[in-house]
């Protein structure tokens, strides 16, 4: 084909595509829900397309704010479309149900799968509030809850700050950040990172393709697993706790800032093993190192580590 040809050719749906998106409508509505609840109240929420931020606060009420967005190529379809999501919600005693719905295009009531629009959140709730969210296609946000949380989240970051109970959480296609945590966590990661900073937790983790970084953090369990990605670790661990760490594809590296005494297995396939102990010691080996050494009056761990194709380093005080 005339290059001249192509050229008028690629311009040509660069323009018509540039025009559908400046053609195109969009409308929203917004509405506020509020339920009275009592102590150690729950909340289910579910989202597809759109973020779900979460806040703790002084009421014993749970707030739901929502606008729905829609689209079309104008502003007629844009209202049609507007009038296919809805937003359902009720109270069964002390538990709260949020869900989105959308009427999808179809033929011959076989979907076509296409929405026209998403939902946006934003929700309050008592500090002892219980949390189930999940979302599709979106961003996760919880701040300041002291109750157990679950949270799921696909094509779209779990994002957790100043929390405290037990932690359930996992991301597909996106990374899970989480700051200033306190209470046992369990968490999940497909094709993203897991980032934790400032946590005090017995820590339970499985990742593919994607690292698992701590910084400061205070741990009285830490089991890891991980398929190409790193496990990095800054803090300090509880005397008697035991650490199980394992990735396929990947270093792990942990910088112990308390002193401690501890017993090691280190194994590497294809990768060097580097132990730093106090005193300026320091080992270097391959394949295999095992081994204790004791500090009088301190705490003592118990660190089994390996990966098949990656380096171990572990610094002490």
């Amino acid at each position: 084909m005339n290059r001249r040809i192509e050229i008028s050719i690629l311009l040509l749906i660069l323009f018509s595509a540039l025009g559908n998106l400046a053609a195109r409508e969009d409308v929203k509505i917004q509405k506020e829900i509020t339920y009275k609840v009592e102590n150690n109240a729950k909340l289910v929420i579910e989202n597809v397309s759109g973020w779900i931020k979460i806040e703790s606060w002084d009421k014993d009420d749970i707030s739901i704010v929502y606008a729905i967005h829609a689209y079309g190529d104008d502003s007629s379809e844009a209202e049609r479309n507007l009038q296919k999501i809805k937003v359902i919600s009720n109270k069964s005693g002390n538990q709260v149900e949020v869900k989105v719905k959308y009427e999808k295009d179809g033929i011959f009531g076989i979907s076509s799968g296409k929405v026209h629009g998403y939902v946006n959140f934003d929700v309050k709730v008592p500090r002892d509030c219980r949390i189930d969210a999940e979302n599709v296609s979106g961003d996760t946000q919880i701040y300041g809850t002291t109750a157990d949380i679950t949270s799921s989240t696909v094509s779209g970051e779990n994002i957790l700050k100043s929390t405290k109970g037990k932690l359930k959480i996992s991301t597909v296609s996106g990374n899970l950040l989480l700051t200033g945590h306190k209470g046992r966590i369990e968490a999940d990661c497909v094709s993203g990172d897991m980032e934790f900073s400032d946590i005090e937790s017995e820590l339970k983790a499985e990742s593919v393709s994607g690292s698992v970084i701590l910084t400061s953090a205070r741990l009285s369990g830490f089991k890891t697993e991980t398929v190409s990605g790193d496990i990095i670790f800054t803090g300090e661990f509880a005397d008697k706790a035991e650490i199980s760490l394992e990735t396929v594809s990947g270093d792990i590296k942990l910088k112990i800032l308390n002193e401690v005494g501890f017993e090691y297995s280190l194994s590497s396939f294809s990768g060097d093993l580097m132990l730093n102990l106090p005193k300026g010691k320091n080992i270097v080996k391959s394949r295999n190192l095992a081994g204790s050494f004791n500090l009088t009056g301190k705490p003592k761990i118990s660190v089994d580590a390996s990966t098949l194709s990656g380096d171990i380093k572990i610094e002490t005080r």
